[in-house]
């Protein structure tokens, strides 16, 4: 008899494949239409505004760190980082970046700096850009939204963007925010902090969005192709479920 652990090795391999098969088919021109999130609309279009405006963008990357269970939503916000990090290379406007792990903070000060690096431009890259902000075991969440409330209010900023893993001090952050009028996205796969979310800021990502920042900002083939990887999944999975259910309704299966 088939175990769970083989079908979901199964399962884990098809989409493997399916991922493989459209990242080798991927083609600029030929890049999959994916819908509108507004959410990824405001970021893409923040950098520019901030320029004019000459102010910087914060970015905050959650309280997980790269070897938490949930280290998964801050790779999400680090994609969302490299696309920040990459117009602040053209426009000299550094954002600023918070987190809460030290070990976020080493690879966020490296996503941030390579753009300045390949252009050769790393007098322009400062470090301080990247702030850790945190304590000590269980209060670190309410350290890090102690220091994000300071950063944001005695420092203007263009826009607030949220997105990792967050908790239930996500409100006191949301919540100036919202008082001091800065263009606010949120995301998280934590359903406990959405409801502050979708009070206090414009734009939400939720769920499975959270996770496609890869592929809408940075439109990159291997991004790209684990979207349209999981819509086929879907398909087969919907396929499946249909094809038992008439299988055993015809009496083929027990």
């Amino acid at each position: 008899m088939i175990s769970a652990a083989e079908v979901w090795l199964a399962f884990l391999a098809l989409f493997a494949a399916i991922m493989l098969v459209r990242d080798l088919r991927a083609h600029p021109a030929s890049a999959p239409d994916v819908r509108s999130i507004p959410a990824y609309d405001t970021i893409r279009g923040s950098m520019a505004i901030a320029a004019e405006e000459g102010l910087p963008i914060h970015l905050s990357l959650g309280t997980a760190g790269i070897a938490d269970p949930f280290a998964m939503e801050t790779v999400a916000a680090l994609s969302t980082l490299e696309f920040l990090s990459e117009q602040a290379a053209m426009t000299a406007n550094l954002p600023l970046v918070s987190t809460a792990s030290p070990t976020t903070l080493v690879l966020a000060q490296e996503v941030l700096s390579r753009p300045f690096r390949a252009r050769a431009q790393m007098a322009e890259f400062d470090p301080l850009s990247v702030r850790f902000i945190g304590g000590a075991g269980d209060a670190s969440g309410v350290a890090y939204a102690a220091g994000v409330i300071d950063l944001l209010d005695h420092r203007y900023v263009s826009a607030n963007f949220m997105q990792g893993r967050f908790g239930d001090e996500y409100l006191l952050m949301g919540e100036v925010g919202a008082r001091n009028n800065i263009v606010q996205v949120a995301g998280t796969a934590n359903v406990d902090a959405l409801p502050a979310m979708l009070v206090t800021a414009g734009d939400v990502l939720i769920g499975e969005d959270v996770f496609a920042a890869g592929a809408y900002l940075l439109r990159a083939p291997w991004h790209l192709a684990g979207l349209s990887a999981q819509d086929s999944a879907r398909w087969l999975i919907a396929g499946a479920g249909l094809a038992l259910v008439a299988l055993k309704t015809l009496g083929f299966l027990p």
